[in-house]
């Protein structure tokens, strides 16, 4: 998992180098043009592990990372100048966490408790965007700031089996949150236009970009546990991240809305 995660570096690094000093004119297109991409790639966490920090150290966890899904997203463009289009963009993007271990009741008692976990991550980030094409041709390229809201979705439940009758440490539900985060996201892209392009035709082209989002989730989620375990680690006190910063690849196809009232208002063609 820590090698595919490197390995989604890559293509911003690349996109980025890519940039050959060609700037864009501010050329107005002949009409404005609409277009809807769908797009599909995973999400995977960088920098930091977040609240699986405290998970591991002080619970006994066993998972250094979360089992990330196929993602997938839809972006609605409009743009009416070369050099910048906006965007709204919404993605789905879900990390499961599937762990067993034991882990002694007490030191030094040779008594061991069995934990099961299972933690299901929904992350749902609806963000505004304006892009900026410095290479603007068949081929274009652009870099794309945004900010935004995520709807999030977290769900931990915990199956505890104990050796101690009246054991505090009954696990169950621990966790169960569905609220909104703000966002932000960087992204960096590439559009290749079919060689048969006109805006009149639905298929317009296929796009790759890498996204860094930033969600910016505290939470209390150790908050239930924080009853079932005497004495109580400092460690499980006050908000933890989860998954705040997340680096994506997506791979998409570009299809055209041609929207002839609206250049009609604007004296397109």
């Amino acid at each position: 998992m820590k090698k595919i995660r490197n390995y989604l570096f890559f293509p911003f690094f690349f996109i980025i180098l890519n940039f050959n000093g060609n700037v864009l004119c501010q050329d107005t297109l002949q009409t404005i043009e609409i277009t809807l991409t769908g797009l599909t790639g995973t999400y995977l966490p960088a920098f930091t592990r977040g609240f699986l920090k405290e998970y591991n150290d002080v619970l006994g966890g066993q998972k250094k990372d979360l089992t990330h899904n196929f993602s997938f997203a839809a972006m609605l463009g409009c743009q009416w100048q070369k050099e910048f289009r906006i965007t709204l963009k919404s993605c789905y993007i879900e990390a499961h966490l599937y762990d067993d271990f034991i882990k002694e009741t007490f030191d030094g008692t040779n008594q061991w408790r069995t934990f099961v976990e299972n933690i299901r991550i929904v992350s749902v980030p609806i963000i505004a965007n304006y892009d900026w094409y410095y290479f603007f041709d068949k081929y274009k390229s652009y870099l794309s700031g945004g900010i935004g809201l995520v709807y999030s979705g977290i769900q931990w439940n915990e199956l505890v089996q104990s050796p101690l009758q009246h054991d505090l440490r009954v696990g169950g539900d621990i966790f169960n949150e569905y609220t909104f985060y703000p966002a932000i996201s960087i992204v960096s892209g590439v559009q290749l236009d079919f060689d048969e392009y006109s805006v009149s035709k639905f298929f317009r082209g296929i796009t790759i970009s890498t996204e860094f989002l930033y969600i910016f989730r505290q939470t209390d989620i150790f908050a239930n546990l924080r009853q079932q375990i005497v004495p109580l680690p400092e460690e499980l006190n006050g908000t933890k991240s989860v998954l705040p910063i997340l680096v994506g690849i997506n791979f998409g196809l570009v299809l055209n809305l041609e929207n002839k009232k609206l250049n009609r208002i604007f004296g397109n063609k």
